[in-house]
Formats: structure tokens, C-alpha cells, sequence
């Protein structure tokens, strides 16, 4: 009877007495071992470091969760100097964890190693001093690891955000893309990185969470900056600090201009946190204006809510009073418009969505003059869908000179 129709647990127990080497070859030459020579092969696993050769550490974590039934059957890990080279205190958490199998230990080994990755996303609370992977990320970033030479896209969201941990982020040189939450810091925080070249090449940049004084300090740095989203929250009673309390459209404005001279396409959304849940939004302090933002000639790609660029008075401005010139596609959310800040919005449905359809009817008409490069308007609604569906609908059915479409599903901010 051929080897390969005896029952699997003889095939094993012959197998076992074979050298790694051996099992290896075998399953490269005989496609039928494979699957049981594979259980063999992967039960006794050695990270050796070795300075004129890697561990393949990426090629065995990709059989590993391609198949992931091969973890059950690691029954030895030995790590042969594979954290020898770092501090002792971080040697001996790291290789403890590795003892314990907590997967964050070789997700550790994994980015120590890694040089030239061009994408690297981050999630969960990975990146906090506490934590192994954001301490490996400051010794590589720091010159003590290997450091990343190709890696150009950079993700972090989710988790505690603190500023202390995301900052490391910015200090990645190769950096052209970087997306990530990031709560309030001390006023200076970035002036020492003022003269560094962490910011010369980056050109993408979201942010969740800053304020606009903190997103002024930010914006000051990079040359190149051609791209920027940015999300954050306002509550009129709050202790936090990175809730502002005030909406001062000219403050944004005015730390928007540190890269009016090169930003070509800019996201804004903000989310109004009330505690008045059943009886909609507190009416929140808005003051200042946007009309600093017609003098961003080089946007042509352009995001905000439409109260923006209407203003909160009593009489809303013409949309394309506060419109750079050069727009081609602008996304306007209803973010606001149901907020007591808003005088010249009534409090009647259908007065209100007249009014609406009113000034978007005007900028499209008017466009061949004010705003001759406009291609289309979005118009959409991150978190109250359902009470603007009729103006939706009127939008959707008014013959209008510049494509209006409206958008069902929110489009996704941090895309690169």
C-alpha cells in the first residue's frame, strides 16, 4: 500500500522521526504529504537571529493565518537571541509575552524586522507607551531597531489616541500619508519639530479629534501639504478639552492658512455631542465667518457643512460668497442645519428645505460666472439621514446647471 494511503496517524508518527529540512523538501515534492507533513513541520518553531539573514518571520505569519488551524498544532517555540539586542527591561516583557503566546509579541517581531513596507494601519490602543508594539515603534523610529526606509502610508485610529503616542507617528521621515485620532495637546508641543524634515514629504493628512488650535500648530509644519481631513467634536457643557465649546469659523480659518498656498483638496466634519439626546441639539456659540477660505485658489476638491459657507445669521450668504474659485467638486453635509445657531433656518420643515433648495438652486445657476471650473455638488448627511430626506428628494428632482448628487451613504473621510 502506497505511504500515501496509509492512515494519517502512521504517516505522522514516520514523519516525526524526519529533520525539519527533510519535511520541508517533502512537501515541496510530493503534493499529497503536504497537509500532514504541514502539522509536523510547524509544531517545533526556532526564531534564530542571525546578522546576515532575517528571520522569514513575514512568510511564516502569512501560512500561519492563511491557515490558522496550524496554530493548535505549535507545541515548542524557541527564541534564539531574538530580543537579545534590545534593553532588558523590554527584553524580558517581550520575551515573556512570546512565553504566553500573546499575539502582540510577534506582531512585535514582525515590525522590528520590517524595513521596507510602504503601508502600515494601526488599530486599538497598539501604539501606547504601555504596549509592545509602541514601544518597538519608538526604538526603530529612535535608530535602536531597523528603521522603516519605504514606508509612505501610515494609519491609526481607534483606541485612547494620546497625543504623547500618536506624535511618534509624525517622526517617520519617509511619511507622505498619515491618517490618525489625536486628542488635545499643550500649547508648543510641535515647535521642536519646526526645523526637522519629520514634514517635508508628507502630503496626505487626516486628523480626528484635534482642535483648531492644536490642527494651527500642526498645519504650520509641513511644505508640501496637499490633502487634509479633518473631523472633530463640539459640546457647548463640557470639562473635556479637546471638545470645543465654541464653533469660531475664523479660527479655522486662520489655521487652515498656514497651507493656503499648496492645499488642493480639504474634508471637514464636525459632530455636535449633546446631552439633550430626545430633544435635539443644544444650540451651540457659533461666531466668525468663512469667507478667509475664497482665497484657497489651488482646492478644487472641497468638503464642509453647508452652514459653513451660509453662515448662522439671520439671512443665509450666497454658497458661493465663501467658495474658492477654482472648486470642481464640493460635498456639503447637513451637519447643523437643525441647530438653534442657525437663525436664518426655520423651524418649519418645509420652509427650511425650500430654503435650502434655494441657495444650492442659485450657486448651480450662477456657476458658469462665480464658480466656472464647478463639475458637481454632493450634498449628504453623516448623522440625521432621515429627517432630510425630503429636501433629498427635491434636490434629486429640480433640474439644476451643475450636476447635484446625493449621496445615501457617507462617503469615507481618511481615504487615500
Amino acid at each position: 500500500m502506497p505511504l500515501s494511503n496509509a492512515p494519517t496517524e502512521i504517516v505522522s508518527q514516520i514523519f516525526s522521526w524526519l529533520g525539519t529540512s527533510d519535511l520541508a523538501n517533502l512537501c515541496l515534492v510530493n503534493k499529497s504529504f503536504r497537509d500532514v507533513v504541514g502539522y509536523t513541520l510547524y509544531s517545533d518553531i526556532t526564531f534564530k537571529r542571525d546578522p546576515d539573514q532575517n528571520p522569514r518571520i513575514v512568510a511564516l505569519l502569512d501560512t500561519l493565518f492563511r491557515k490558522p488551524e496550524l496554530f493548535d498544532h505549535i507545541t515548542a517555540l524557541t527564541y534564539v537571541d531574538v530580543v537579545q539586542t534590545l534593553n532588558p527591561r523590554l527584553t524580558y516583557s517581550w520575551t515573556d509575552k512570546l512565553e504566553r503566546g500573546e499575539m502582540d509579541a510577534f506582531a512585535a517581531i514582525l515590525i522590528a524586522h520590517l524595513t521596507q513596507i510602504s503601508h502600515l494601519t494601526i488599530t486599538g490602543h497598539n501604539i501606547d507607551q504601555e504596549n509592545l508594539i509602541g514601544r518597538v515603534l519608538k526604538l526603530k523610529i529612535s535608530g535602536q531597531l531597523p528603521k522603516f526606509e519605504r514606508l509612505k502610508f501610515v494609519t491609526y485610529f481607534e483606541g485612547r489616541a494620546r497625543f504623547n503616542d500618536v506624535m511618534r507617528l509624525f517622526q517617520i521621515p519617509t511619511v507622505t500619508h498619515l491618517a490618525g485620532s489625536m486628542e488635545s495637546f499643550p500649547r508648543g508641543a510641535f515647535k521642536w519639530l519646526s526645523d526637522s524634515a519629520y514634514f517635508r514629504n508628507l502630503t496626505f493628512l487626516a486628523i480626528e479629534g484635534s482642535s483648531a488650535a492644536n490642527m494651527g500648530e500642526i498645519l504650520a509644519l509641513p511644505e508640501n501639504l496637499k490633502s487634509l481631513a479633518w473631523s472633530w467634536e463640539y459640546a457647548t457643557r463640557t470639562s473635556n478639552s479637546s471638545r470645543a465649546k465654541n464653533l469660531d469659523l475664523d479660527e479655522i480659518v486662520t489655521a487652515l492658512s498656514h497651507v493656503k498656498d499648496t492645499l488642493e483638496r480639504l474634508q471637514l466634519r464636525i459632530t455636535i455631542n449633546t446631552e439633550k439626546y430626545y430633544d435635539g441639539e443644544e444650540k451651540i456659540n457659533v461666531m466668525g465667518s468663512f469667507s478667509g477660505l475664497r482665497d484657497f485658489n489651488r482646492i478644487t476638491d472641497l468638503e464642509l457643512p453647508l452652514v459653513f459657507l451660509a453662515g448662522c445669521g439671520d439671512n443665509p450668504q450666497p454658497l458661493d460668497h465663501c467658495t474658492p474659485g477654482g472648486i470642481k467638486t464640493l460635498s456639503l453635509s447637513c451637519v447643523l442645519l437643525l441647530n438653534d445657531a442657525v437663525k436664518w433656518n426655520p423651524s418649519d420643515d418645509w420652509l427650511s428645505d425650500q430654503g435650502i433648495l434655494a441657495l444650492v438652486s442659485d450657486m448651480s445657476n450662477n456657476s458658469s460666472t462665480n464658480l466656472p471650473q464647478l463639475q458637481r455638488i454632493n450634498i449628504f448627511d453623516v448623522d440625521n439621514w432621515f429627517e432630510n430626506w425630503q429636501l433629498f428628494e427635491m434636490l434629486e428632482e429640480t433640474p439644476l446647471d451643475v450636476e447635484v448628487k446625493v449621496i445615501r451613504r457617507v462617503p469615507q473621510l481618511w481615504d487615500f
